[in-house]
């Protein structure tokens, strides 16, 4: 069922003044949330879903497991649900459990296209033990998010006066003021272990804290 959220536009969300002009109007004309969220999940089911299940390497999450999709979309889509004032981003500023509910209605989006490709992969959804793909794509602790192999994040384009004073903190980056350009996105499953039990690291249980506070965790 589809999660009934009213999304919003960020009144706090800023650009930089030398920041491309252009692109500013196009990212302030975006559209609501639900619109681009909608506008992923059509341009990744006409294109290529590369899905893979990778074994944690953490000793933290012995005999976990996590589904990952790579998929692209137009560098429009992706700067408008990364940078936009309407963006991903942009609820967790507003609001840290706004933004887990976007995190959770793109999921809800996504995740038939997500199945399909797993099933044409012919990738296995059950074992070893209890662990499964349906609950590593369900998991709470699942996300969306660029894919940081292919789109990097080394500018300052963002006037956002609570992450910048973030950033400005000691031994804090500024990566979350920028606005990074690309087209591949990454969906991160839940890490699951033989038990079917959902484990998240300590440090990431307040993923969505540190995004409203500073706009990466």
């Amino acid at each position: 069922m589809m999660i009934s959220v009213p999304f919003r536009k960020s009144n706090d969300w800023r650009f930089l003044p030398e920041f491309d002009e252009e692109r500013r109007l196009s990212l302030e004309a975006a559209p609501a949330f639900a619109e681009i969220a909608e506008a992923i999940g059509h341009e990744i089911s006409t294109g290529t879903v590369k899905p893979t299940i990778r074994p944690a390497t953490d000793e933290r999450l012995p005999d976990c497991e996590r589904v990952q999709f790579s998929f692209s979309v137009r560098r429009m889509t992706l700067d408008w649900l990364f940078n936009s004032p309407c963006g991903l981003r942009a609820q967790f500023l507003t609001d840290a459990e706004l933004g887990r509910n976007a995190n959770s209605h793109l999921r809800t989006v996504l995740r038939p296209i997500l199945l399909d490709a797993f099933e044409t992969a012919g990738l296995r959804f059950q074992g070893p033990g209890k662990w499964s793909a349906f609950d590593s794509i369900d998991g709470l602790s699942s996300k969306i998010w660029i894919d940081e192999l292919h789109v990097p994040c080394n500018s300052r384009d963002l006037a956002i006066v609570q992450w910048e004073l973030a950033a400005d903190q000691p031994g804090a980056d500024g990566r979350g003021l920028c606005a990074p350009i690309g087209s591949h996105l990454v969906f991160l499953g839940a890490w699951i272990n033989s038990n079917g039990v959902e484990m998240v690291l300590p440090e990431k249980i307040t993923r969505h804290v540190e995004i409203h506070r500073r706009g990466y965790s």
